[in-house]
C-alpha cells in the first residue's frame, strides 16, 4: 500500500507540540513519544495519488482523515476544547481522562501552536488494510520557542459513532526511538502493528515482541537504512472488530 500525499497540504500544515516531555527530532537521531503527548515533525517523498472520500461511519478516505486531524488541532489551537474532546475516539478520551484530562493538558499542547501553520510541513496518509482505519503522519521542519527542529507526529482516524474520530493519546502511550546500529525500536501496547516508513506501509526488517500489555516492535530493513532522512511511524491498532483498543501511535525522523 502506498501511502498518499494529500494534495494541497503540502507545502503548510499543523503539527502538534509534545504536551509532555516536549520530544523533538533535531538534525540528527530522536526519541519521540507517542498518542499519551502530541509531538511534530518532518516528512518525507510519496507518491501522488487522487484523494479519497468518506461518509462518516464509513471507512475514512484519506483526505478525510487529515482534514479530521486539521480540524482537532484546530479546535485545540484556538480553546474549544468541548469540540477537540468531542472529536477524540473513546480510546483516546479515556487516556486523555487518566492523563488529568484535556484541562489539565492543554497549556502544555498550546505551547506548540507556533508550529501549527508551519511552512514546509508536509503530510501523508495511508489506509490501514483489513480496517477502517487511516494513518496519518505529519512531519516538516517547525519553530518552537524561536528555537527551529524537525519533528514527527501521527495519529490514527477511524469511524465510531456515526463520525470520523482522532486517536491522539493512549495508555499506555507508543513511543520510538531512532536507529541505534541500524535497528529503530518502539513500544506500542499490544495489537496489530502497522509500520510506515517513508509514506510507504512496510514489513521489511520487522519484528514485534509482546509482552503483555506492551509490545516491542524493531524495524532494521534489509540493507540498512538508506542516507537521507527517514520519517517512520508505529502504530498499534485493535486485533479483533470488536476490541476498544488500542489506537496508538509514535512517529519519529532521523538522518540516514
Amino acid at each position: 500500500m502506498v501511502g498518499r500525499v494529500v494534495p494541497g497540504v503540502l507545502l503548510t500544515g499543523l503539527l502538534l507540540t509534545g504536551c509532555g516531555d516536549g520530544s523533538g527530532a533535531g538534525e540528527g537521531a530522536s526519541t519521540a513519544t507517542g498518542t499519551s503527548a502530541p509531538s511534530t515533525s518532518a516528512s518525507p517523498t510519496t507518491t501522488e495519488s487522487a484523494p479519497e472520500t468518506s461518509t462518516p461511519g464509513e471507512a475514512v478516505g484519506t483526505e478525510d482523515a487529515v482534514a479530521a486531524v486539521r480540524a482537532w488541532l484546530t479546535a485545540v489551537s484556538t480553546g474549544d476544547l468541548a469540540a477537540a474532546r468531542a472529536s477524540l475516539g473513546a480510546w483516546s478520551r479515556t487516556a486523555a481522562d487518566q492523563l488529568g484530562g484535556l484541562e489539565s493538558l492543554a497549556s502544555g499542547l498550546a505551547e506548540g501552536m507556533a508550529a501549527f501553520t508551519a511552512e514546509g510541513v508536509r503530510w501523508d496518509a495511508v489506509a490501514v488494510p483489513g480496517t477502517d482505519a487511516v494513518l496519518v503522519t505529519a512531519a516538516g521542519e517547525v519553530e518552537r520557542e524561536g528555537m527551529r527542529e524537525v519533528d514527527a507526529r501521527a495519529w490514527l482516524v477511524h469511524p465510531e459513532g456515526g463520525q470520523d474520530v482522532v486517536e491522539v493519546f493512549s495508555a499506555p502511550p507508543a513511543e520510538v526511538t531512532a536507529p541505534q546500529d541500524g535497528e529503530l525500536t518502539a513500544t506500542v501496547p499490544t495489537g496489530t502493528v502497522v509500520v510506515v516508513v517513508d509514506g510507504e506501509l512496510t514489513e521489511d526488517g520487522v519484528s514485534t515482541t509482546a509482552d503483555g500489555d506492551v509490545t516491542t516492535v524493531r524495524v532494521a530493513p534489509d540493507g540498512g537504512w538508506s542516507g537521507g532522512r527517514h520519517v517512520v511511524t508505529v502504530a498499534s491498532l485493535p486485533a479483533t472488530a470488536d476490541a476498544a483498543g488500542p489506537w496508538a501511535t509514535a512517529a519519529v525522523t532521523f538522518e540516514g
